[in-house]
């Protein structure tokens, strides 16, 4: 299992996934993380699927250089990355275009028909979507710079 935030992604447009707004029962997740983290729920979120045999594209899509900065010039580690990912990831929040996905070859996000561990994803991505839409999450890591300390 894997999950991943992608905090510089950069994703524009339309390319990627399509989404949706946020259904009743993911509103009630999103609005139960709010009420236990003590923060404002996070209400632009859209949520969508992504096929197990397109992570690697989407994920590879939103990664920028600054992702793998510190990496030495001659290393190459994001296929290797993106290769793991591909196989292990479950679910994965973009906060420059306020989308979370779940790995699923189904049609819909149905919060009913998820997997427990499904379920657990769902809710560990919305925490991150609570601290962006709480923090600026992206605006943070920008201000970091170089320090990926």
């Amino acid at each position: 299992m894997c999950l991943v935030i992608l905090w510089p992604a950069c994703w524009e447009g339309d390319s990627g996934p399509a989404t949706y707004p946020l259904s009743p029962e993911l509103q009630a997740v999103m609005a139960g993380l709010s009420e236990q983290r003590g923060l404002p729920a996070a209400t632009n979120i859209r949520a969508g699927l992504v096929r197990r045999d397109d992570v690697r594209s989407v994920v590879g899509d939103a990664l920028s250089d600054s992702d793998l900065g510190h990496l030495g010039p001659v290393e190459d580690y994001e296929d290797l990355y993106l290769d793991f990912v591909a196989d292990a990831l479950v679910g994965l929040y973009l906060p420059l275009t306020d989308e979370f996905l779940v790995v699923d070859d189904g049609e819909s996000i149905d919060f009913a028909a998820l997997s427990a561990l499904q379920r657990s994803i769902v809710a560990h991505e919305f925490v991150h979507a609570l601290q962006d839409s709480a923090f600026d999450v992206p605006k943070l890591f920008e201000g970091a710079g170089d320090d990926l300390d």
